[in-house]
C-alpha cells in the first residue's frame, strides 16, 4: 500500500513526498474560475484560493520568516485578484 500524506491525494516516498501532477481538467476548472472571477464572482476566486493558498504558504515559508508568510500570502492573492485581467491564459 502506497502511504500518502494525510489530507492529500500526494504519495511519500521514503521520507519525501513525490512529485504529482494536478488531476485531468485541473487546468479547465482554473481557467472557468478565472473567467469566473474576471466577471465579478467572488466565490470563484474564492475556490482559486482554496486551491493554491497551502502551495504559496509553502513556498513563501521556504523562502520568507514565519512571522511574514501568512501576511505574503494575502499579499500574493490580493496581487493576482488586481491583476486578473493580466492573464494571458485563465487556465
Amino acid at each position: 500500500m502506497t502511504r500518502v500524506i494525510p489530507g492529500t491525494d500526494i504519495p511519500v516516498i521514503g521520507d519525501r513526498a513525490a512529485v504529482t501532477r494536478f488531476p485531468e481538467g485541473h487546468a479547465r476548472e482554473d481557467g472557468d474560475l478565472v473567467r469566473a472571477a474576471r466577471a465579478g464572482d467572488e466565490s470563484a476566486f474564492t475556490r482559486l484560493y482554496d486551491r493554491y493558498a497551502r502551495i504559496v504558504h509553502g513556498v513563501l515559508l521556504a523562502r520568507v520568516g514565519r512571522q511574514d508568510v501568512e501576511d505574503l500570502v494575502q499579499d500574493v492573492f490580493l496581487t493576482a485578484w488586481k491583476r486578473l485581467d493580466d492573464l494571458r491564459d485563465p487556465a
